[in-house]
């Protein structure tokens, strides 16, 4: 289950787009959201922001 965190509270996943961790594919109006793993290094996303509309976080129970 995917739960989207706004501004204004939680909502059902409605992100058109698609995931995707491949930076080529991010980029733009229509482009797919940012997928990052619970366990990411959250200095590797310094130069992978701009164009992002979306990140989702990998939020398992137990992350190793």
């Amino acid at each position: 289950m995917t739960v989207i965190i706004r501004d204004n509270g939680m909502s059902a996943e409605d992100w058109p787009h698609g995931f995707t961790r491949d930076r080529r594919e991010i980029s733009g109006e229509n482009g797919a959201g940012l997928d990052l793993a619970c366990n990411a290094n959250l200095s590797s996303l310094q130069g992978r922001l701009n164009g992002v509309s979306l990140i989702r976080r990998e939020c398992p129970i137990f992350c190793v």
